[in-house]
């Protein structure tokens, strides 16, 4: 047995290298497999603290670093997206400040003593009264109030009734200037009149209506009004049977609108859209149809809710004026 033995040595210790390094070196694969995925979690959460949020490119393991792998990739997702959403506020809230301040420097450079103006037509009004100019004084008194809503800063929203009643200040007005060449109608469901919209957000195109709709004309013309409520969504058309615009024109003026840097031409349009935009990130639907010689339809549609978020910074930093 002895001598059988030492004939089988060599057979022995190939044996038991064989038992001894074939365990090691599996342990040595596993161990650097732990070791390679637990350091690149390592290098992103490094990385995180100069703000480089990357997920972790890897097959997907069951082991405990696998799942904490898969935990690391949806926590930096989550933190990715609160911070472009903290990030798209304070950019929004930026932009709101900076039209703000183009808006009050607007405004002080326009601005010509407005409160001796408003009361000098409330004096010319009464005097009209006096002397029994009662068409005259009616007219000084939409004027009147159509100034006055100018000077009111802070107050974004107002239900639609304050804006229709301004609109038909200002086309009885316009009605003066024109006398029978103009006619309006307006159709306004009751069960949208508190209904809050943004602040003179019709009157422009009303006021687009009549002087580059109606006024080139030389038959007479007519403005429609309606408002109406129907799936959650308010419906504003402004209908005129004006001049109309052509094709062209009317894509070149749409393309205008996304363009906020450069206001140029159709200030009162571009205006509203701005606001609506601010407002009503993509919630709100709006187009222009014109054909030349036939007339242009303005259609807006607006959600009955706000976001109260976006509601509250604009409250804060925004102010408009027409």
């Amino acid at each position: 047995m002895l001598t059988t033995v030492n004939k089988s040595k060599l057979f022995i210790f190939l044996l038991a290298c064989i038992n001894f390094l074939a365990p090691t070196i599996i342990i040595v694969i596993i161990s650097r497999s732990f070791l390679i995925r637990l350091h690149r979690i390592l290098r992103h959460v490094k990385r995180m603290e100069n703000q480089n949020f990357e997920l972790i490119d890897d097959q997907e393991f069951e082991d405990e670093i696998g799942q904490l792998t898969s935990e690391f990739n949806r926590m930096t997702k989550k933190i990715k997206d609160l911070i472009n959403d903290v990030l798209l506020v304070n950019i929004q809230n930026k932009d709101l400040e900076i039209k703000r301040n183009r808006a009050q420097l607007s405004a002080l450079q326009s601005q010509i003593n407005p409160h001796f103006l408003f009361n000098a037509l409330e004096t010319i009004r009464m005097r009209s009264l006096m002397k029994e100019e009662k068409e005259t004084a009616k007219i000084i008194h939409n004027m009147a109030k159509i100034f006055r809503n100018s000077l009111t800063w802070g107050r974004d929203f107002v239900p639609i009734r304050d804006e229709i009643n301004l609109i038909i200040s200002f086309l009885e007005i316009q009605r003066y200037r024109f006398g029978d060449k103009l006619d309006y109608e307006i159709h306004v469901d009751e069960s949208t009149e508190e209904y809050k919209i943004p602040n003179m957000a019709i009157l422009p195109f009303i006021e687009n209506a009549s002087i580059h709709g109606i006024e080139p004309l030389k038959e007479n013309g007519k403005i429609n009004l309606s408002i109406s409520l129907k799936d959650n969504l308010l419906t504003c058309v402004i209908k005129d049977n004006g001049v109309g615009m052509t094709g062209g024109k009317r894509k070149q003026l749409l393309a205008s609108l996304k363009n906020e840097e450069d206001i140029g031409e159709n200030v009162g349009i571009k205006n509203v859209y701005y606001r609506l935009n601010l407002y009503y990130p993509d919630q709100f639907y709006f187009n222009i149809d014109s054909h030349l010689d036939y007339g242009t339809i303005i259609t807006i549609q607006l959600p009955l809710q706000i976001d109260s978020q976006i509601h509250g910074n604009l409250e804060k930093n925004l102010y408009f004026i027409k």
